[in-house]
Formats: structure tokens, C-alpha cells, sequence
């Protein structure tokens, strides 16, 4: 689980960085503030992700974040998926990063499952 927290949090901060410096390179038309929000979000959850990382204990709150974390990645692949007509540059590229981190959230998820004891 630690692992993919750290992969989430960097691919995070670089799109923060992307989005907040070069919105141009994502969308056909941006909205100046609405693509620095979007990148100032991205970079809050690049480094919630990173803090889990380096300060990482199981317990229930990690496992909740995580499934948060986890859910809104697929959240995100199934949105950018829909935004063909949008004005999105490489929509395929957004889909194809969310979904590789959803499978890897996923398949970290249900191999570090326990038994109800």
C-alpha cells in the first residue's frame, strides 16, 4: 500500500505542475484560474499522498484514505473518458494514468486483505 501512495502522489504533483504552469498543453482552451485550482488540488493530494507515504502505519484511517484515493482515481479515468468533445488535448493519456493507478490501488488493496479474526 505504501508504495502506491508514493507512485500517486508523484504522478499528482507532476500534473499539479503541469496544469498550474502549462494549461495550454492539457486544454484546447483553459480557463486560467480554473486550471491553477485544479492544479493548486492536485498538488494538495500529491503531497497528502506523499505524507502518507513517509509516514505510513496500517491502520483503518490509511485504509480509508486509500480506498478514497483509489476510488477517485478510477473517478477521474471514467470522467476523462467521457471528455472527447471537451477540449481535452490527450484525454486518452489522462484515462490511460487514472486507470493504471486505479488497477494499481486495486491490486495492492485486495492483496494486503486480512481476516476477520
Amino acid at each position: 500500500m505504501r508504495i502506491a501512495f508514493l507512485i500517486s502522489g508523484i504522478v499528482e504533483i507532476i500534473g499539479a505542475f503541469i496544469f498550474y504552469v502549462y494549461p495550454d498543453v492539457m486544454h484546447q482552451n483553459p480557463t486560467p484560474y480554473l486550471m491553477k485550482l485544479y492544479g493548486i488540488n492536485a498538488l494538495i493530494l500529491g503531497i497528502i499522498n506523499m505524507l502518507i507515504y513517509r509516514h505510513y502505519q496500517t491502520s483503518d484511517l490509511i485504509r480509508k484514505v486509500f480506498l478514497a484515493m483509489m476510488f477517485f482515481h478510477g473517478a477521474i479515468a471514467m470522467m476523462t473518458y467521457g471528455f472527447k468533445d471537451a477540449g481535452l488535448n490527450y484525454p486518452l493519456g489522462a484515462v490511460l494514468t487514472h486507470l493504471a493507478l486505479f488497477v494499481l490501488f486495486f491490486i495492492t488493496y485486495m492483496r494486503d486483505l486480512k481476516p476477520n479474526n
